[in-house]
């Protein structure tokens, strides 16, 4: 607890001393890039280097300014000093966006309605709202805000959220776009030797797939012979804009170097996509990958396991033995041409 307090107050000093630096840029219209990650998810942190990139590539001739969601906690009643009403805010993707994360909720609410008279746009997320009533109590109080803004673009990663965004925002602008990260589908050119099979499995609230499942699996590569590494997407470290590009290069090392992933996290997915490493994939608590799958059907070396496949073990044996793998563009365009709409 105590160096958590004090990592804390490192940041509150840091984005402090960001503020005071950044007030010379009152005046001037520019970008804000609000909510980024400090934690270990490293999907999350893919997220914020895809959306970094992506703004810098396209807002060229403006600032672009980034407070993580600890930073922003620390300014929110000073950002005022430096924002000005033609700012562009950007809020954070990925999977968050209901009452599953409430924390993360709250501040996103706390953003649009702070900033009731900028264009905010919401970066592509999966929206979750539970059925009990601390859900329909939280999706109350989420609609209510965000139909109250006059300029929100929410940007859904998948179609369900996509439909549920319309239903529940008639106010606001939806859009459908893939995940932000596939931004990145040309960041990865290096080719490894690759050896193994790469277990990256979920172990948090949102863990679907069972031990008895994970022992069938582990059964399969032994009697294949094949060496089994497990890793997960989330570290247990902090990690935020100084240190998440060393972190990201490392994990699709990782990636890049197996012969085979098998994973339950959609980011697990990605980073396979993105390595051109042949991938199985199973599903995990909610929506998030049964519909984000769906972006990569004519993908040939990504196999979705929606149940217990009676050729899984076939599927495993091919893929083992695939060859040199390509990857087009396709999906990166699909990210750019939906934004370029709304931007």
């Amino acid at each position: 607890m105590l160096i958590r307090s004090i990592l804390n107050n490192l940041v509150k000093i840091s984005a402090l001393r960001k503020i005071n630096k950044l007030k010379k840029y009152k005046e001037v219209e520019k970008i804000i890039y609000l909510l980024s990650p400090e934690h270990g998810n490293l999907g999350d942190q893919a997220i914020a280097i895809a959306i970094k990139k992506f703004l810098i590539d396209h807002y060229k001739n403006k600032e672009v300014i980034e407070f993580s969601y600890l930073e922003y906690m620390y300014i929110k009643k000073r950002i005022s000093s430096i924002s000005n009403d033609g700012d562009i805010i950007f809020l954070h993707g990925g999977g968050n966006l209901g009452n599953l994360y409430i924390n993360e909720e709250n501040l996103r609410r706390d953003v649009i309605e702070r900033f009731e008279k900028n264009k905010i746009i919401i970066m592509p997320q999966s929206i979750s709202f539970s059925e009990d009533n601390f859900g329909k109590i939280e999706i109350e109080k989420t609609k209510k805000i965000y139909n109250n803004h006059k300029n929100l673009y929410i940007v859904c990663r998948e179609s369900k959220s996509f439909e549920t965004a319309q239903s529940i925002f008639p106010n606001n602008n939806v859009i459908l776009s893939p995940d932000s990260v596939l931004y990145l589908s040309d960041y990865y050119n290096k080719s490894p030797l690759r050896s193994g099979v790469l277990l990256a499995l979920r172990s948090d609230k949102e863990k679907v797939i069972d031990d008895s499942r994970v022992n069938k699996l582990r059964g399969i590569l032994e009697n294949l012979e094949e060496n089994l590494v497990f890793k997960d997407t989330i570290i247990n470290k902090r990690v935020n804009e100084k240190n998440r590009i060393f972190e990201f290069e490392k994990i699709l090392k990782a990636f890049g170097s197996s012969k085979l992933v098998i994973t339950d996290r959609f980011h697990g997915v990605i980073f396979s996509f993105i390595t051109k490493t042949p991938c199985i994939v199973f599903k995990s608590l909610d929506h998030k990958i049964s519909e984000g799958i769906k972006w990569f059907n004519d993908i040939d070396f990504i196999y979705y396991a929606e149940n217990d496949s009676e050729n899984l073990s076939n599927v495993i044996n091919n893929y083992l033995n695939m060859g040199n793998l390509n990857v087009d563009e396709k999906l990166k365009m699909e990210f750019i041409n939906a934004l370029q709409k709304i931007i």
